[in-house]
This record gives structure tokens, C-alpha cells and sequence, in this order.
């Protein structure tokens, strides 16, 4: 096989990286407690390599203020205010909606994250409030 038929498994290498590169940004296992400052001050911190992680407070907007459709929260506990992103398995499709049907029910009510962090943003896995459960499937996107 010489290069001019090689080019037929560059998608193949391509879906073989991301799924390699899966348990990096986005671990799996049980989340550890942390605080958005602790998260905030935390030099090795990477969108690389992501680190599974549970808050404790409130959603307590949307972070494009004013967007009806806005699936993107702000979570706050007791040290500051940090973004949180929704990624559907549907992309844009299921993160409207999401934004429009389901997040605004969430929205000021206590209970807690549960993200995988990815540098200055965190990846919502898992938001319980006591109005129920708000679930994301972010593992490809």
C-alpha cells in the first residue's frame, strides 16, 4: 500500500484518537468535592486532562443572560460563580432543547453539580436541584 492508498484510514486514525483520547478529558469514576476556588486556583488545571469533580450550591442564571434557549448555567457555592456547559449527545438540537424546556426549572434552587473540569469551565455531567435531575451526555463533543 503506498501513500495515494493511505489516505482511506485517516478517519479511521482520526475515530481511534478520539476514543483513546476520552479517559483523559473526560474521566470516569467517582467525583471529588471541590469548591469553585479551590478549581480556580489550581495550576495544573488543563483542557487536556479532566478531572471529575461535584459542587455544592445553586445554578443561578443563565450564562447568556436574557437567551430563553441558553442551556449554559452559572453555578454558585459558598467561594464564587463558575460556567458550567451543557453538551447533548443531539448538539445543537438537544442543547436548545434543553435550554428551553429543562433548565429553567432548575434554575435557584440548591443542590449540586457534578462536572468533569476542563480549565476554566466545567463540563455538566449531572445537575440535582430539588426540582429533579438534569443529565448531559457529553462524551464525543
Amino acid at each position: 500500500m503506498g501513500i495515494a492508498g493511505a489516505w482511506q484510514l485517516v478517519p479511521a486514525a482520526i475515530a481511534l484518537g478520539v476514543l483513546l483520547t476520552l479517559p483523559l478529558r473526560y474521566p470516569f469514576g467517582a467525583p471529588s468535592g471541590a469548591t469553585v476556588m479551590a478549581l480556580m486556583s489550581d495550576p495544573a488545571a488543563s483542557p487536556v486532562r479532566g478531572r471529575s469533580v461535584s459542587l455544592e450550591g445553586k445554578a443561578i442564571g443563565r450564562v447568556a443572560a436574557g437567551f430563553v434557549a441558553g442551556e449554559d448555567v452559572v453555578f454558585q457555592d459558598k467561594t464564587g460563580l463558575l460556567a458550567v456547559d451543557f453538551r447533548s449527545m443531539l448538539r445543537a438540537i438537544g442543547d436548545l432543547f434543553a435550554g428551553w424546556k429543562r433548565v429553567s426549572q432548575h434554575l435557584d434552587k440548591p443542590g449540586s453539580v457534578t462536572k468533569r473540569s476542563m480549565g476554566g469551565y466545567l463540563v455538566l455531567v449531572e445537575l440535582k436541584t430539588t426540582a429533579g435531575v438534569l443529565r448531559a451526555r457529553p462524551l464525543f463533543w
